[in-house]
């Protein structure tokens, strides 16, 4: 939903990409261009790449299509020139339709301004939906949990209300005010709980404001647990229980330990 609202109001990225997407098309129908692109990586000693279609139902997808074609942009640009040069070209053929298709398509990959603006555009989506496709893969995954959907939230409103240069504005409102939409639609509370109880985290929350400090915390379990259990008469137990689990005494006096051990054993794991 947020990536929607983000492609709504990025009309720039819509104007390119649909002149890109005809040029990917265009190529990919042509299986004799794909093999002329082939033979010239070959002969340069290139790395042999071909041209990936954007699916539309994968949005990350775009920005890989359109990075790929900017990659085989110096291949294509010698091909063009090294076709006029030949006394009959192997790039515009077939018949009048085909021809008039292909005439257009040479124009596009001769288009400096073309590629300049894709160039620039490509940076920005990936300022933009890299970010957003990290947040996709954290809040899609089987083992996903509350408190990484609430964390992940608040990395992406961080992120784009950190975007201050003038070609970002309409992004950043759009997808700020998608974010504050999402999150005032959600059950919050459930949310806010599962940071405050991961042991692994220090609040992000202001212990100033009347709803996070102890007090505020004992109203906050105690309603949940009366939503998911049905039992009024918990708020002594889960007091005491909030008490020893910041004090890390009681039942959560060895939680410090094991969280030295779980952290050691993760950073062993990825050195």
């Amino acid at each position: 939903l947020i990536v929607g609202d983000y492609f709504k109001v990025n009309q720039g990225f819509l104007q390119y990409s649909k002149h890109a997407t005809e040029l990917i098309t265009w190529i990919r129908s042509k299986t004799y261009v794909l093999a002329l692109i082939r033979n010239a990586q070959l002969e340069a000693r290139q790395p042999v790449v071909t041209i990936i279609r954007a699916v539309l139902t994968r949005w990350t997808s775009h920005y890989l299509a359109f990075r790929r074609l900017l990659d085989i942009h110096s291949t294509l640009n010698y091909l063009v020139t090294k076709d006029q040069m030949l006394p009959e070209s192997q790039l515009v053929t077939g018949d009048t339709k085909a021809k008039a298709k292909a005439q257009t398509m040479v124009r596009l990959i001769q288009n400096s301004d073309f590629w300049k603006a894709l160039a620039r555009y490509v940076l920005q989506i990936k300022n933009h939906l890299e970010p957003l496709a990290i947040a996709a893969n954290i809040t899609q995954s089987a083992f996903c949990r509350l408190d990484q959907v609430l964390l992940t939230f608040g990395a992406l409103f961080h992120h784009f209300d950190g975007l201050h240069n003038p070609v970002d504005k309409t992004v950043r409102i759009a997808v700020l005010r998608s974010l504050e939409t999402r999150w005032h639609k959600s059950d919050q509370e459930v949310f806010i709980a599962a940071v405050l109880l991961n042991p692994f985290i220090h609040s992000p929350f202001s212990p100033q404001l009347p709803y996070f400090n102890r007090a505020g915390l004992l109203t906050l379990l105690t309603r949940l647990y009366n939503r998911f259990f049905g039992s009024e008469d918990v708020a002594v137990n889960i007091f005491r229980n909030l008490n020893d689990y910041y004090n890390s005494q009681g039942v959560f006096s060895g939680v410090k330990q094991l969280q030295a051990v779980l952290i050691d054993s993760a950073i062993k794991q990825v050195c």
